[in-house]
């Protein structure tokens, strides 16, 4: 179809030869993946065999969906956790009017089964959270997936009917993927791991959590626990004890029993102290739930930044990003 060898392939769709190149997007990606709906939607007569294509990013989702808002060929679906559930269960429904094309996050690899999807474009691509050591926060990068990840992809189609997968990759580029990704343990900052084991009721286990985390399948490595327990030490969640090992003081115990992430829970506690319980509660949660209260139209960035803007103006503030903009937001309402 793209008449192109797959050294030129590699270079245009790949940016390489191999995973270890970046897994970049660009341009000619989404013009490749519009390309192939097009083939797609010409070579096969029957509309109601749907079409899933899967993107790393909420911006890749825009990205494609931008191309494809015009097209009245298509009756185009997200699947993202940002997206209203209501929103997401119409996107199972089978299309009879015209061809249904899905865009989705690695969120349709497994949490989901969508009825009447026969062909899958798979970018290989994926974002990875990962604990950033150096500047001691959670950060995101492109990544290329894995071999299962990629079969997991595949049996998106073929579950109520016959299906076809299209990787966007060469085969000597696929064959190059490792087998597995990542252990999740390993791309953890392990302070909910390690507060978690410090005030569990069980003698056995809240003793100390290095030795518990060093017996898992596979252990992260011993200056990431360090990092994790220094840091609950400096805010007075735990007291190292003698002769070795840590014990909850009652501020870890308080986090422990939030049901938050680490950081969610440090937050809100934070507020309490200053006497700002209620809005350290309210700001918790909407850090780590999805979709926030506040409506965020996909696609409409112009739609999304009045209603955003009708709660709290970011103009008024310098170095703030969006994300903050929408969680302030999301707060005046309360």
């Amino acid at each position: 179809m793209l008449k192109m060898d797959s050294e030129s392939f590699s270079t245009k769709y790949c940016a390489g030869e191999d995973f270890k190149t970046d897994a970049i997007l660009n341009p000619d990606v989404y013009h490749l993946i519009h390309t192939l709906l097009l083939h797609i939607h010409q070579s096969e007569p029957d509309t109601e065999r749907s079409i899933l294509v899967f993107l790393p990013t909420y911006h890749a989702l825009e990205q494609q969906w931008a191309r494809l808002s015009g097209c009245s060929t298509f009756k185009v679906h997200i699947l993202h956790r940002s997206i209203d559930t209501d929103e997401a269960l119409e996107t199972m429904k089978a299309s009879e009017s015209c061809r249904k094309v899905i865009l989705a996050t690695n969120m349709a690899e497994s949490s989901v089964t969508i009825p009447g999807v026969a062909y899958v474009i798979d970018s290989c691509r994926s974002l990875q959270v990962y604990w950033d050591r150096t500047r001691k926060i959670d950060s995101t990068k492109l990544v290329w997936i894995s071999m299962s990840q990629a079969e997991q992809r595949k049996g998106r189609t073929g579950r109520t009917c016959d299906g076809q997968i299209f990787r966007l990759v060469t085969e000597p580029f696929y064959n190059s993927f490792p087998d597995h990704e990542s252990p999740a343990i390993s791309m953890l900052s392990l302070r909910d791991q390690a507060l978690m084991i410090c005030c569990a009721d069980s003698i056995a286990m809240n003793d100390d959590p290095t030795v518990l985390l060093q017996k898992i399948l596979n252990p992260p490595e011993s200056s990431v626990i360090k990092d994790a327990l220094d840091t609950l030490v400096q805010i007075d969640a735990f007291q190292p004890a003698f002769p070795g090992g840590y014990h909850p003081r009652f501020y870890g115990y308080l986090l422990d029993s939030l049901p938050l992430s680490f950081h969610a829970s440090v937050l809100t506690l934070k507020f309490g102290e200053m006497g700002y319980l209620h809005e350290g509660i309210l700001i918790g949660i909407m850090l780590d739930i999805q979709p926030l209260p506040v409506l965020q139209p996909f696609g409409d960035q112009a739609l999304r930044k009045k209603i955003r803007d009708d709660y709290f103006d970011e103009r008024t503030f310098q170095k703030i990003g969006k994300k903050e903009a929408t969680l302030i937001a999301n707060l005046r309402i309360f």
